[in-house]
C-alpha cells in the first residue's frame, strides 16, 4: 500500500488474487505470500472512511 501513495485516510478493501475465470482464489492467495511472488495481487478498495483531513 505505501508503494501506491494513496493520500492519508481510511480505506477498506481486499487483496485478492483472481483465477483465470476473474474470482477471488483464496488458496492462490495463500501460496503468493507464502512463496514470496506477489506480482498477481490486486487491491479491491470499496470504501474510503476518511480521506485526506
Amino acid at each position: 500500500m505505501a508503494l501506491l501513495a494513496f493520500p492519508s485516510g481510511w480505506y477498506d478493501g481486499e487483496i485478492v488474487i483472481n483465477n483465470t475465470q476473474g474470482l477471488p482464489d483464496f488458496g492462490a492467495l495463500q501460496m503468493a505470500f507464502e512463496t514470496n511472488q506477489t506480482q498477481q495481487l490486486v487491491l479491491y478498495l470499496f470504501d474510503v472512511v476518511y480521506f485526506d483531513g
